[in-house]
């Protein structure tokens, strides 16, 4: 998922109030979500289609 692409929900060029960083962080909250076990942070990292790195900073 590109972060360029309009259609990605984590992505609003010139939308001034957006955040990215906190959507990214709700994206990753999200991915715990009816989940019964641990998640790596690479399980995590598929499951929103952000680098591991941006999951490790949000995490």
């Amino acid at each position: 998922m590109s972060s360029t692409d309009p259609d990605n929900h984590l992505f609003r060029g010139g939308d001034p109030d957006f955040m990215t960083s906190l959507a990214r962080g709700l994206h990753v909250i999200r991915a715990f979500a009816g989940v019964d076990r641990r998640l790596t942070i690479a399980d995590v990292s598929r499951a929103t289609g952000l680098t591991r790195a941006v999951v490790r900073r949000c995490l």
